[in-house]
């Protein structure tokens, strides 16, 4: 169960950099 909560923390933070990296890709 452990591993999942990790799995799923790293996939959060994945996805919330890669929506970062969108915005500031849009902003230029």
């Amino acid at each position: 169960m452990n591993e999942l909560k990790q799995y799923l923390a790293e996939y959060i933070d994945y996805s919330l950099s890669g929506i970062s990296y969108k915005k500031t890709e849009h902003s230029f």
